[in-house]
């Protein structure tokens, strides 16, 4: 978008299409590409920080929750060793990702490499005088 808003102000600028001053461009029919290129710039740089962020994550196979939660630790005073392990970390963020691109698609969230078999469990019957 932001590219789209340079290059209309640009061509306003050639000779082919007016050949207007940049002063000129702006206040004819370019300041709302101007407005646009100012917020895309504006608005680039904190979206990129949050996708590095979560990429960074993503190869630490952490959650966010999880990643806060260590850091209050440290800060409180916790240490790392007190830390619990990851349950989803197979070691090294290059298995992380394996696992993630190439595993098998399942049916189940909690463990997708087993087979989803039905509930059979039985609720247990309670007497009215137990309760």
């Amino acid at each position: 978008m932001a590219v789209t808003a340079a290059m209309h102000i640009y061509l306003q600028t050639t000779p082919e299409h007016g050949s207007k001053s940049f002063k000129d461009a702006l206040e004819s029919t370019g300041i709302g590409s101007a407005v646009v290129f100012i917020v895309c710039a504006g608005v680039v740089w904190p979206v990129g920080t949050l996708l590095g962020y979560h990429i960074r994550l993503l190869a630490l196979n952490v959650t966010t929750i999880e990643q806060l939660r260590n850091s209050a630790r440290v800060s409180l005073g916790g240490g790392t060793e007190s830390a619990a392990p990851n349950a989803f970390s197979l070691g090294k963020w290059t298995r992380n990702a394996a696992w993630g691109a190439c595993r098998p698609a399942g049916l189940s969230w909690v463990e997708g490499w087993k087979p989803v078999h039905a509930d059979q469990r039985r609720l247990l019957e309670v007497s009215e005088e137990e309760v």
